[in-house]
């Protein structure tokens, strides 16, 4: 049986998976390039007591989709997944430690003293150093693209998670850098097949629920330029304009 306060809340933590992510591949992107990255991955990874982004990522996945073969396999892989990323992370973190502290004070060592031992080729294990951090930045590469591919299959298991749905209107710039052009609608379709527009409702009722008027507008019309026939679109803004209505009369009251 399931912890009753996390499946409370289990909409909460699913969008975390789902923003934890996109960060993660998106601040991946940003820094595999880079020749040194030690701190950049200190701080992404964090440690037992201090967890970073990455790490966090992680638990959240665990917790969500480890043992959960039975009902969703999908969420399943994304969780191994992941859980791949963050251990393929520290062992690129270790080799970059290597590389950055303890090469450069093996080299200030061998320019000024001469008794440094024959007997072993410290120039051929820094070598080897660096062949680790190039294979373990390329599966991490490859680790990535299969879990965008992942995640983009999961998404259609989220269409009723409301903060879901919202959080992909909110952040659909960042969904075009991780999948492309025209993910958000690709990602509505799947999730909705033949009415994409229905993930711009629900998230337009959510956003009006919370008193969110102008996002509600917005994801409304977003619905209605998609399907200018969709009733419930044309229901949310009637309900909209009634409720700005009321908000209207009620400030004046208090005016008065």
């Amino acid at each position: 049986m399931g912890n009753p306060w996390f499946e409370e809340r289990r909409d909460l933590f699913e969008r975390q998976a789902l923003a934890g992510f996109i960060e993660a591949a998106l601040y991946f992107h940003e820094i595999k390039e880079k020749p040194s990255i030690f701190e950049d991955l200190k701080g992404w990874l964090g440690s037992e007591k201090n967890k970073g982004p990455l790490w966090l990522l992680k638990d959240i996945c665990h917790a969500l989709w480890r043992d959960d073969l039975e009902r969703t396999p999908r969420g399943v892989f994304f969780d191994w997944l992941i859980g791949s990323i963050f251990h393929e992370a520290m062992k690129l973190k270790e080799a970059a430690y290597l590389l950055e502290r303890y090469r450069p004070l093996y080299e200030a060592l061998e320019r000024n003293y001469d008794y440094l031992p024959e007997d072993f080729s410290y120039s051929e294990f820094f070598e080897d150093i660096i062949e680790d951090r190039g294979r373990h930045l390329r599966r991490l590469q490859r680790l990535f693209q299969r879990a965008k591919r992942a995640l983009f299959d999961l998404l259609p298991q989220m269409k009723d998670n409301p903060l879901v749905l919202r959080f992909l209107l909110e952040a659909q710039k960042n969904l075009e850098k991780l999948w492309g052009p025209d993910s958000l609608l690709e990602i509505f379709d799947l999730m909705f097949p033949g009415q994409p527009e229905m993930g711009f409702i629900l998230a337009g009722e959510s956003y009006l629920e919370g008193h969110w008027f102008d996002r509600a507008r917005g994801a409304f019309l977003s619905a209605l330029n998609l399907n200018p026939q969709a009733r419930e679109a044309q229901s949310g803004l009637s309900l909209l304009e009634r409720r700005l209505h009321e908000v209207r009369s009620n400030l004046r009251y208090v005016s008065l």
